[in-house]
């Protein structure tokens, strides 16, 4: 999906298949092999952030996937790992040191990735946009309340708040867009300026034609000489 729109860059969105272990009746053997061989060709360029995107009911032991992404891009430099549904995975937490254990995603994905987790409203009805955001950012503060109020000792805040809910995965998202379109303005820029030399020149070609049209002799002589081309390979 290319989003265009008039007060903010330009974004592409490529959502590919989920991974699947086995292929569904009907469909061909090779399925999970194609499916991992095309997310492997879209997520190689390395221009292009990588949005990982796993349910909270899936333990980090159990992730099948992350060490197809590790082979990605194996610094997770350019991936951002989301878990979903975080509300669902609430209710398990009873003390302080269980929430940050999962939170840590500690000896998966190593000191300096920090997964996101977020939670969405779970009224289907069609609302507005603005009641929409209204509803994410109640989702939001729901999350945060519970953790504080209904486990005990709450959480780290200090190192897990600003990796918690909607919003903030959007802040972050919209701080990396911004920082990779003003690292790639200099090489944009120069290839700018070529463009607008190579076409420069080829108006100045153009120009330089358009003028001889205005000499008669010099038409004169060109016919002659194309008359005489065309007369020797006869």
């Amino acid at each position: 999906m290319r989003a265009e729109y008039a007060h903010c860059p330009n974004l592409t969105i490529i959502d590919t298949p989920g991974f699947v272990l086995k292929a569904k009746k009907g469909e061909p053997e090779s399925t999970p092999e194609e499916i991992l061989s095309m997310v492997k060709s879209l997520a190689s360029p390395p221009h292009r952030i990588l949005v990982f995107l796993q349910q909270s009911s899936v333990e980090w032991c159990s992730s099948l996937w992350l060490d197809t992404i590790r082979e990605i891009d194996p610094t997770f430099r350019r991936t951002l790992i989301v878990v979903s549904k975080f509300d669902n995975r609430l209710k398990e937490f009873t003390e302080r040191w269980e929430v940050d254990r999962y939170l840590s995603a500690s000896g998966y994905l190593g000191e300096n990735t920090h997964p996101f987790f977020v939670a969405l409203p779970k009224e289907r009805t069609a609302v507005s946009n603005d009641e929409f955001r209204r509803q994410i950012s109640q989702v939001d503060s729901d999350v945060v309340r519970h953790l504080k109020e209904n486990v005990k000792g709450g959480y780290d805040e200090e190192k897990y708040k600003s990796h918690i809910g909607f919003g903030c995965l959007r802040d972050y998202l919209e701080a990396e867009l911004q920082k990779r379109y003003k690292e790639a303005a200099p090489a944009t820029l120069a290839l700018l300026e070529q463009r607008c030399s190579e076409v420069t020149a080829q108006l100045n070609i153009m120009d330089s034609k358009l003028q001889a049209t205005s000499d008669v002799a010099h038409l004169r002589r060109s016919s002659m000489l194309f008359a005489s081309s065309i007369c020797n390979h006869v």
